[in-house]
């Protein structure tokens, strides 16, 4: 099975939006998110089988999306790193070049979520 990571730092709804079309699609979507969430905000959250939440203290962010990366690398088929924030991207592509997976950076907008692929050439 297919394996996607998505490193929320900024926003959620499209993030979300991804990660229900991903997991329609039979691929298994992990939202490492940026702090921590309240018992009752992640209830309300409507699960997905085959999408998992894991919210992380801010100090401990980089680090931990570094090794799910590297544990999602070694023992699942990790496709795509989608991340939210341009600082974030930059050196998870770096990994992502030496690793051979994919990483993408998600933008809200109105309505949705834009999908870009910053490796390509203009």
């Amino acid at each position: 099975m297919n394996y996607i990571i998505c490193a929320v730092e900024i926003g959620w709804r499209g993030v979300r939006e991804y990660s229900i079309i991903k997991a329609a699609e039979g691929k298994f979507v992990e939202n490492l998110i940026k702090g921590l969430l309240q018992k009752e905000v992640l209830n309300a959250i409507t699960k997905y089988e085959l999408i998992k939440l894991i919210p992380t203290k801010q100090i401990f962010f980089r680090a931990f999306l570094f090794i799910r990366v590297l544990r999602a690398k070694l023992f699942n088929n990790l496709e795509t790193v989608v991340v939210t924030k341009k600082r974030t991207f930059n050196w998870i592509n770096k990994l992502g070049r030496l690793l051979k997976f994919n990483t993408r950076l998600l933008v809200e907008s109105d309505p949705g979520y834009r999908l870009y692929n910053l490796n390509e050439k203009k």
